[in-house]
C-alpha cells in the first residue's frame, strides 16, 4: 500500500495522521518533493501462476490477513481526523493496547530485546524461542529478529494472541515446520511451498467488554498466555527447536 502524490502540505498532514494512528512512516517521506511513500507490503506465492482460482485465493488471503485489516482500520481513522488541526505528537505507550502490553511485559520480566511495544500489534518472544541453531538466520528483517514471534491484536470485541513462523531459508524453514508437525502442531501443506515466508501456527482469542480499557486488555493478555493451549504450544515448540540441533 502506498501514499501517492498530493499537494505537499496536505500530504504531510495525511502522513502525520497516519503516524498518529500507529502506522510507521519514514522521516524522508515528509521532505519537499516526495511523491510516493510505501506504508505496507506483504507477499505470498500462489500455488500456480496459471490457475486463476489459485491467484484469487492468494489475493483473498493477503486481503483478509489480520495485519492488513488492522492497517485499513488505522487508515480509516486517520482520514476521519480533523485535517484543519495539526495532529498531536503520537505517544505510543498511551494507546490502550500498548499500555496494557507494557504492564504485561514488566510483570512477566520479559527482556527488553524480547518484546516490542506497539499501539496495535505489540509482540514478544519466549526465551526458548531464541535457541535455534546458529545457521537458522532470517532471510529478511522480521519483527524481533527471531524465526518465531507472538503478538497481540484487538479485533471486533476480542483480544487475539497469534504465533507465526517467519522468513527462513526454504530448507531450514521446512525442516522446522516438519518438527512442529511431529510435535502435533498442524501446519498447512501450502506452508511448505517454495517462496513462502510466513506461517501462522497458533491463534486464540478472548472476549473483552471494553477495548479501550487497558486493565481489561491486560487481563485478556494474561488469560491468553496462561491458557493450557498456549502452555502446550510452548512445550511443543521447544521440543521442535531442540530436534533441530
Amino acid at each position: 500500500m502506498e501514499v501517492g502524490p498530493l499537494e505537499h502540505e496536505k500530504r504531510v498532514k495525511l502522513l502525520k495522521a497516519l503516524q498518529v494512528k500507529g502506522i510507521d512512516v519514514k522521516e524522508q517521506a515528509f521532505e519537499e518533493g516526495r511523491q510516493y511513500t510505501r506504508i505496507y507490503m506483504d507477499a505470498e506465492c500462489p500455488a500456480s501462476w496459471d490457475d486463476v482460482d489459485s491467484l484469487i485465493q492468494t489475493m483473498e488471503r493477503l486481503y483478509e490477513k489480520e495485519t492488513f485489516q488492522i492497517l485499513l482500520k488505522q487508515i480509516a481513522e486517520a482520514l476521519q481526523m480533523d485535517t484543519q488541526q495539526e495532529p498531536v505528537a503520537f505517544v505510543m505507550h498511551e494507546a490502550p493496547l500498548a499500555k496494557a502490553f507494557q504492564a504485561f511485559a514488566e510483570e512477566h520480566h520479559i527482556q527488553t530485546d524480547h518484546f516490542l511495544v506497539h499501539p496495535s500489534l505489540p509482540c514478544f518472544i519466549e526465551p526458548e524461542w531464541t535457541d535455534f541453531p546458529m545457521d537458522y538466520e532470517m532471510t529478511e528483517r522480521y519483527w524481533l529478529g527471531q524465526p518465531l514471534i507472538a503478538w497481540f491484536s484487538r479485533r471486533s470485541t476480542t483480544v487475539r494472541l497469534i504465533v507465526e513462523v517467519g522468513p527462513l531459508p526454504s530448507e531450514k524453514r521446512n525442516a522446522f515446520l516438519q518438527r512442529l508437525e511431529e510435535q502435533g502442531i498442524p501446519v498447512r501443506a501450502l506452508a511448505y511451498e517454495e517462496g513462502r515466508k510466513y506461517t501462522r501456527i497458533y491463534s486464540r482469542a478472548v472476549p473483552v467488554a471494553n477495548l479501550e480499557d487497558a486493565a481489561e486488555l491486560r487481563g485478556a493478555m494474561e488469560q491468553l498466555v496462561r491458557s493450557h493451549e498456549f502452555e502446550m504450544l510452548r512445550g511443543q515448540v521447544q521440543r521442535a527447536i531442540e530436534k533441530l540441533i
